[in-house]
Formats: C-alpha cells, structure tokens, sequence
C-alpha cells in the first residue's frame, strides 16, 4: 500500500498557479470587472440667477430684493409750449415817401403896378422918393407870372399835397379884393384859385388849399386876376416904387402816387414797434434761445439803393445786439432787387416783455429803410413798393420765464414693459412689496398730478389685475423747483406716492408675475394760476420726470416655480468606451427653505428637445428653526442607475441641465430668502468596466 504524504503550503500554492497559468493558456477571451467612481458635473443655483446685477440687491439683513424702476412720462419744453415760426411781412408803397418842400416867390413892385394903373400910376411914378397922398387905385390885373421848379421835379400826380399861398404887402397902402390862379403851363389845367379879401399894409396873408388828385408840373403860373387899393385914405405917405406885394407858394406834404422829381435822402421807412410770437399758449417775458434763425427778404421795385437796417435790441448775445444792414440794389416793377439771407440766432438773450416792459411775447424791434438825395430826377410810382418780410425760424429756447400758464396734459392709457419678473414663474403670493411714483419737478411750476389708473397684466397667462388704493385719483401736490435768479444749479421739488399692503392691493397685483403695465395720468400746471407773478421758468432737459419704483424683497410663498441651471459634462476621466453599467448620484445640499423637484437632463448640446439620458428626484427644505432664516443645508442624494443602452447615450452628452421647482411647504407658507442662500449640486459617476 503506497502512502500519500500532505502537502505542505507552498507546495499547494505552487500547484495552483500552475493551473491557473494552463486555464489562461487555454481561454480566447479572458475579462473582468472594476468599478470607478468619479465626478462629471458641479452645479450652484442662487437666488441672483433670477435678475440682472441691476435689478438685485441684498438689504442689510442680507434679505434678497428685487428693484425695478422705469420712467412713466418725461415732459418736455415742447409739451409746454413751441415757438411757431412767426413772421412779419409789410409791403410799403411809393406814398410812404416824401418828395422836397417847394418854395416859390415872385415880388410885384409898386412901380410895376403903377404902369399898370393908367394916370394914377404915372403919377406915383412921377412921385417917386416924395410924400404924398395915394389916391385909390384899382381893381386892377397883373399878367401871369411863370413860375419854374424844374431842378427839383419834373411833374406828380399826388394823392395828397398841400399848398400855401401868401401875399405880403409891403406897400405903404392896404391891397383888397385879391384874386388869383394857379396853372400848369404847358396844358393849363387849372391847379386852385382863390381870393383874399383885405390885406392891410405892411403885413401879410396866407391860406392853405389841398392838391389832392392834382398832377402838378415844374412850369408853373400864377395870375393876379384882379385887385385893388383904397388908398392912403388922404394921408401923405412916402412914395417907394420899389416896394412890393411879394406872392409866395409853399408846396409841401407830398405823397405822389406817381413823380419824376429829385428825391430828398430820408428815411422811407421807420418803424419802431414790437415784434409778437403769435400763437404761443405761455407767457414769456425772457428766452435763452438754444437754436433758430432770423431770415430777411427783401424786394424792390424803386428805381435807387435802399439802404436796409433792422433791429432787436432786446436781443443780445456776448454783450451785442442783434442787427442787420444791407443795401438792396435799384428794381424795376418788371424785375425786382430781392436778398433772401438767414442769420443764426442760437445764444441770444431774448426780452419778451415788449418796448415798455409791460407785456409778454414780445420782443421790440426797428425797421429803417433809407435812400440817398442823388441829385438826380427818378420816377416813381404807387406801383413801386418795397416788400420787407421779417421772421424767426425754429427757435429753440433753452431756459424760458414767464407764466406757463395753467394747462392739463394727458398721458395714456398706456402700456409700459414690466419685465424685470420675466425670469420667475408659477404661483407667487407676495407680502412686503412697496411701490413708489416719485416727482421729480425742475420746472419752476407748481403742478398736481393725478393717477387715474394702474393695472398689472401678465400677457402669457392672460390675468389681468387693477391696482386698487384710495391714494389714486386725487390730485397729488407737485411743488415748484427753484434757481439761481435764471441761473443753474436747479433745486427740484420732489413729491412721491406709496403704496404698499396698508393701502392698497400692491402685493396681489404684482403676484400674477406681470410683464406690462397699463396706467394714466393727468397733470395741471398752475392749478392756482399765475401765483409768481410771471416768475415761472423752464430749463430745456431739466423738465419734470415721473418714475415708477419697486421695491420686491423676496419674503413670499411660492407653487411650482422652476430654476435652470447648465453645467457642462466632464467624463474624460471615465472611458465611458469600456463602461457597461453603473449608477449616476446627485448630491444636492440646500439652503433654501423650499422643498423642490428636480428633473436631470444629459444633453448633447443646449436647445435639442431630445433628452439623452433623464432623471428626477426630490430635494428636501432646509428647516427653519428659529426666525426668518434656515439653520443649515438640508442634503439629498438623488440616485440615477444607468443600463448598458443609456452608457452609450452617455458618450455623447456634453451638458447637464438641472430644472428645479420649488414649492413653499406647507402651502401658502411665507418664507424669506436671504442672498447667502445657496443649492450646491455634485453629480458623480460610479461606473462598471468591462477590461480584455
């Protein structure tokens, strides 16, 4: 019988390497499995992912608000008043003009009537140098005299004119009875007649007779038809033949409708008056004028240089008023001198309270049109004018005082964005909102502003909610700001409305997560009239602003609101080529005190609609202990198995999206959400391999 002896240790472990050496020798195949765990994802949502820096902000006891702010209406100058382009346009005609007065004397000695009057005559002549009592002389006629004023005219219709005859007797004897005509010349048309009763000696008389519609010619003549003496009465007086009876014409106040003359230099138009900007609604006493233009335009049909010169001289600009000279060439009816040219008025100094600053919306001006004396015989007629047209363009103002007067401006309905909420869905219920409508006043005007109307629309779901308060429609107070005596710094009157839980449904109406606004509201300007005593001003763009302001701290109960967060997905340090199966965990630590859902999805690029690989799991609230705030996070640990088909969806994902959706519990719990607050999310892999 042959005896087995045991084996020792080595000897069994020799034997089994061996063997395990033949099987590998003898498999195709040989494989098998390791696990691996690593991260692929991180992830970190806070309450300011919701808004923009802008919007968000952390009190001082770190509870998160939102703020959103938005003009509601900004007035401008021209809501106020604009200054309509305004001009002035007179056409003046040749009657505007004066002509030279004409004098004309012609003496009749008493030697010349003496030779006139038969024995009587001859007898003063023969007396001539004695003494001696002149007998009565008479009636008697003079041969017409011809009178010429040619260097001065040649011939005028006049619309107008007057003439003065005189005779002076400078004869030792009264002259009586006196009659006489004046002629043209060349046709003989018959120019007046008249008759002087009594002229005594040594003195003399005079009457005034119109030439209206009367064409006069430079040949003139004037017959003496008759007159007579009584003589020295038997006085002797001193016998003078060179004495005499001296006629005298004085043509003067001439307004031709037509005339070939020599025209006096002069001014043919002078007019000083105030210029008024019709049609403004305000009552300006003063304007800086930011931007505009004066323009001039001129036509004339007088055949002589007009010199033009035109004036503002309550229009200054660097200590200098504004002017305007220019000449305007000779016209014809058939072919006008014209000059159209602008002047820029931009920094002028405006006074609008008129000549005698007593007024508004007027500024005084001159107009002065003048001509030469040439020496040399024109011909114009009332067909000739001269058109002067005169206005300001597109004025601007950039300051403006004087009485604004009292107005009412509407504004709306209408609707304003109301985004800064568009990031938050679900159902909100809000508890400490405050809105404010702040008045920002730079005009120097009192005012009351209504709020007609407010109400929250959210266009996605349809809902609609009117803001209700007793604090809307009525007037709201708006003061007066105030300056230097016309001179920045401006100290604006503020004035503000708020509405909050005590008065109002502010809470509810922002609750439907509204996008726009609708509202209206009315202003007056001056509702206790012209209390300044036309000390009102406006600066241009310093004007009076009105801005919505909300205030949204985050203390609220929530239903379904949904977070995103996207991370990109790290496997390079998995091989997922070789990974069979495995698990996916999600640790989440939260902050808040809300209780959420969470959806994963693994995604090969944002926006495909086609999930690779999804997963969901429930995340448990932070606990609030004592207060407001939570104790600590609260972590849950989402566990995502993954099967052989889903590894190979894996291999191509590239993100990890995380949707949450968070709910107060219990329902209708209000919570306040502080800006440490955080959800801290890990995702890890724990993989199986398959090695060859």
């Amino acid at each position: 019988m042959q005896k087995i002896l045991p084996l020792s240790c080595n000897t069994i472990l020799y034997i089994l390497t061996i063997i395990f050496i033949f099987n590998c020798c003898q498999r195709d195949n040989p494989s098998w499995n390791i696990d691996v765990l690593a991260p692929i994802a991180k992830g970190k949502l806070r309450i300011s992912d919701i808004a923009p820096d802008s919007l968000y902000k952390a009190d001082s006891s770190g509870l998160a608000h939102l703020y959103f702010e938005r003009a509601l209406y900004n007035l401008s100058v021209d809501s106020f008043f604009a200054i309509s382009d305004t001009t002035v346009a007179k056409s003046f005609a040749i009657d505007s003009l004066r002509l030279y007065t004409l004098n004309i004397q012609y003496p009749l000695t008493l030697g010349a009537i003496a030779r006139q009057s038969g024995p009587v005559g001859a007898l003063i002549l023969a007396l001539h140098g004695s003494t001696f009592a002149i007998p009565a002389i008479g009636p008697l006629s003079v041969p017409p005299v011809d009178l010429n004023a040619d260097t001065l005219f040649t011939s005028m219709t006049l619309d107008d004119g007057k003439i003065d005859v005189r005779f002076e007797n400078n004869l030792p004897v009264d002259i009586t009875d006196v009659r006489f005509v004046l002629k043209n010349a060349n046709n003989g048309l018959k120019l007046l007649e008249g008759n002087f009763p009594i002229i005594r000696a040594n003195t003399a008389e005079s009457q005034t007779f119109s030439l209206s519609g009367l064409t006069v010619e430079s040949k003139l003549t004037v017959e003496v038809s008759n007159f007579s003496s009584p003589g020295s009465g038997g006085k002797p007086v001193l016998v003078d033949t060179s004495n005499s009876i001296i006629a005298a014409l004085k043509v003067y106040d001439l307004r031709p409708s037509k005339a070939t003359a020599v025209w006096p230099a002069q001014n043919i138009i002078e007019q000083y008056l105030d210029f008024n900007l019709r049609r403004l609604s305000v009552k300006l006493k003063f304007a800086k004028i930011k931007s505009g233009k004066v323009y001039l335009k001129l036509l004339s049909t007088i055949d002589d240089t007009l010199h033009f010169y035109y004036s503002l001289p309550g229009a200054v600009k660097n200590g200098k008023g504004f002017d305007i000279r220019k000449d305007l060439a000779p016209g014809t009816t058939l072919q006008p001198s014209a000059i159209y040219e602008e002047y820029d008025f931009s920094g002028y100094d405006l006074d609008l309270s008129g000549s005698n600053k007593d007024t508004f919306n007027a500024t005084p001006n001159s107009i002065i049109v003048s001509i030469d004396s040439t020496g040399i015989q024109k011909t114009f007629s009332k067909a000739d004018n001269i058109l002067v047209e005169l206005g300001f363009k597109d004025l601007k103002p950039s300051y403006a005082k004087g009485y604004l007067g009292m107005d009412t401006f509407t504004f709306g309905p209408n609707f304003t964005s109301f985004d800064f909420l568009k990031d938050l869905n679900g159902k909100f219920k809000f508890s400490d909102i405050q809105l404010n409508v702040d008045v920002e006043n730079k005009i120097g005007a009192d005012g009351s502003l209504i709020i007609g109307q407010v109400a929250a629309l959210n266009t996605i779901t349809g809902q609609q909610l009117s803001l209700t308060s007793s604090e809307l429609n009525k007037p709201l107070g708006v003061s007066r700001a105030s300056d230097q005596n016309g001179f920045p710094p401006i100290l604006p009157g503020k004035t503000s409305l708020q509405l909050d839980k005590t008065n109002s449904n502010i809470n509810d109406c922002v609750s439907i997560l509204p996008d726009q606004l609708n509202y209206a509201l009315t202003l007056i300007t001056n509702p206790n009239g012209n209390v300044s005593d036309y000390r009102d001003f406006v600066y241009d763009g310093q004007l009076l602003d009105i801005r919505l302001k909300m205030d949204v701290p985050l203390h609220f109960s929530i239903e379904n609101c949904s977070l995103l967060d996207t991370s990109d997905l790290n496997t390079s340090g998995l091989n997922l080529q070789n990974a069979i199966e495995g698990k996916l965990y999600l640790k989440v630590e939260n902050e808040f005190p809300l209780d959420s859902d969470m959806e994963i999805k693994f995604e090969e690029q944002a926006g495909l609609s086609q999930a690779l690989l999804e997963a969901a799991g429930r995340i448990n609230a932070a606990e609030i202990v004592n207060g407001d705030r939570t104790t600590g996070s609260k972590t849950s640990i989402i566990e995502i198995p993954v099967t052989q088909d889903q590894v190979n969806k894996l291999k191509k994902a590239h993100i990890v999206i995380f949707k949450t959706r968070f709910n107060t519990r219990p329902d209708n719990r209000q919570v306040k959400i502080f800006d440490d607050y955080a959800m801290k999310l890990s995702l890890t892999a724990d993989l199986k391999y398959k090695i060859d």
